[in-house]
């Protein structure tokens, strides 16, 4: 009876250790998956400086994030918004589809200089279009009231 036991109590502590090794390669994926969806499915920022004002934004690269914007949200933090970055300058255009709070827009040429902005743009204007007087490589947009804040108008430097 005795060996018995202690036969069951060994191959008890191989189970056992067979297994750890299972579960730790196990926490390694989880962690690994984990990492690589917050990496790939987190949408990009970067920090944005107008005049004296650093603003953490979203950057929309792709057609499918340009065009969701910032649709179907319900507020934007102060000093935070999103990056619209096309692929060649132009009149680029936006309306307040979707919108929950108002917003300032801010059309930004190659040279990262403001050509144009839109101040408290409202969700009540739509299907109204804002489009920029001048060509634009970037547009940005920020809370409503960030333009006044920021001082900016067209001539403005932006770095980013």
């Amino acid at each position: 009876m005795i060996m018995l036991s202690k036969m069951l109590k060994a191959n008890a502590k191989k189970t056992a250790s067979a297994r750890k090794p299972v579960f730790s390669i196990w926490y390694v994926v989880f962690g690994l998956v984990l990492v690589c969806g917050f990496l790939f499915l987190t949408p990009k920022s970067t920090k944005l400086s107008l005049n004296d004002k650093t603003f953490f934004v979203e950057v929309a690269k792709d057609k499918n994030a340009r065009a969701k914007g910032l649709s179907g949200r319900e507020k934007l933090l102060p000093y935070h918004g999103m990056l619209f970055v096309f692929d060649s300058p132009g009149k680029h255009c936006f309306w307040m589809k979707d919108m929950k709070f108002s917003l300032d827009i801010i059309w930004i040429d190659e040279s990262k200089t403001v050509v144009d902005v839109a101040k408290y743009v409202s969700p009540q204007t739509y299907p109204e279009f804002f489009c920029p007087s001048r060509p634009a490589k970037y547009t940005l947009e920020v809370a409503a009231g960030s333009i006044e804040q920021a001082g900016l108008e067209p001539g403005t430097l932006v770095q980013f």
